[in-house]
């Protein structure tokens, strides 16, 4: 199987320039020069070259980019009760319960932030911030595609009245689980993997991991992936009748191309597509009304470390 059935040219173009990044990062700059083995290998003109015949061979075999099918709510919902089933079998493990209750938090994460998965993982709980009333969480992320980049992205979640999917509630629960197990989350990263002897360790959550959760949980053959939950997201709002503009900068897009892509507006205008099925779903609990987020004053931190007395409404 020759290799431009196996990857785009603009994935070999990113992964070209995360390692320019990274050279860059250790001080690595400037033209590459083999004899001395100076400069930065990855912008020598033979990855350009090789950039250039691979984009060649892309186009002479016709060869169309893949766009991921979005994970619709009705998905998030289907995922999110099997997996509060799995959490009521008897003799769980204290890691499988753990395991269990991040899942359903970070599924609900990735959808309802819109961020990719991979910055999702990286959230750490001093950077949730309550809503003075205690009807939502503000999240301050500062993460970027590539090493370097420091775009800071806010944005809220409201509680949503469909608990099932409420993001706040899970996030609560799953807080309230890690506390039972005597494990401390309020300092670190929120979402957390385990080693291969099943302890849980302070450290981002993996990509691969959460993928691997996600189709263990949702069926190999369903075809679903972190990467279309981010297209679900975006119609969601789309359909709930959220402005281009306004669903751009909730998700934290700057090209409007970017956003029509991902909204495959073809597609969601479809009446046999996907706006018919979401349609069929209460979808003004998804619409989200954001707050000034200037005045952060009122707000407190969302899990202290140590523990405030019990707000009223922290239920969804």
């Amino acid at each position: 199987m020759s290799h431009e059935t196996l990857i785009q040219d603009k994935t070999v173009d990113s992964y070209i320039g995360k390692l320019r990044s990274i050279f860059h990062d250790f001080g690595r700059d400037g033209e590459w020069d083999l004899r001395l083995c100076l400069g930065n290998p990855a912008a020598d003109r033979s990855i350009k070259e090789y950039l250039r015949v691979f984009t060649m061979e892309q186009l002479k075999a016709r060869v169309q980019p893949k766009q991921a099918s979005p994970f619709l709510i009705g998905n998030l919902d289907c995922l999110t009760s099997h997996i509060e089933d799995q959490m009521k079998l008897p003799n769980l493990s204290t890691t499988q319960r753990f395991v269990m209750a991040q899942d359903q938090a970070y599924f609900k994460a990735v959808f309802f932030s819109g961020d990719r998965p991979g910055d999702m993982g990286q959230v750490k709980v001093p950077e949730i911030l309550r809503f003075p009333n205690n009807n939502g969480f503000l999240f301050n992320h500062t993460w970027g595609k590539t090493l370097g980049d420091g775009s800071s992205i806010v944005f809220g979640i409201r509680r949503n009245p469909q608990t099932n999917i409420c993001l706040v509630r899970g996030i609560e629960q799953y807080i309230t689980i890690a506390e039972q197990l005597k494990i401390d989350l309020r300092q670190g990263y929120l979402f957390r993997p385990t080693n291969p002897q099943g302890a849980i360790i302070n450290a981002p959550f993996t990509l691969s991991t959460a993928e691997a959760r996600l189709k263990k949980n949702m069926g190999c053959d369903h075809g679903a992936t972190l990467h279309g939950f981010r297209a679900g997201c975006t119609i969601t709002l789309a359909l709930s009748g959220v402005e281009l503009s306004d669903v751009m900068d909730h998700v934290g897009w700057t090209q409007r191309h970017t956003a029509v892509y991902y909204l495959q507006l073809a597609k969601v205008l479809n009446p046999g597509g996907a706006s018919s099925l979401l349609t069929q779903a209460d979808l003004t609990s998804v619409t989200q009304e954001w707050e000034n987020a200037n005045d952060l004053r009122r707000f407190i931190s969302a899990f202290p470390s140590a523990p405030l007395q019990k707000r009223p409404n922290d239920t969804c």
